[in-house]
């Protein structure tokens, strides 16, 4: 699934905000506030049930056999973002696309 992203354009995520939760759940180390944008989640910080209490349940989830998985995200005009977790589940990187017109 995320290879057929590949044919997408990477788009900066200036601008790219929703209203998230304010409050994280207990036990993430680091990141205590959901971020106002979608780009402000700290790698290793932010845990994957922290990124779902804050923008809700993604799309997709796609599995790796190491451990690592991926959450993907449609957001307004073809932007799709992924978040990838480490087999501890917490966040390693993010990543936009935007689908060219």
């Amino acid at each position: 699934m995320l290879r057929s992203l590949l044919s997408v354009a990477v788009v900066t995520l200036f601008g790219c905000t929703l209203a998230l939760a304010e409050e994280a759940p207990a036990g993430v180390p680091e990141q205590t506030k959901c971020p106002e944008q979608l780009d402000k989640f700290e790698s290793g910080g932010a845990s994957a049930d922290f990124v779902v209490k804050c923008i809700g349940k993604p799309v997709s989830e796609d599995h790796n056999p190491d451990g690592r998985f991926v959450y993907l995200y449609k957001l307004k005009d073809g932007i799709t973002i992924t978040y990838l977790f480490d087999s501890k589940g917490l966040l390693l990187r993010h990543r936009v696309y935007q689908v060219k017109e």
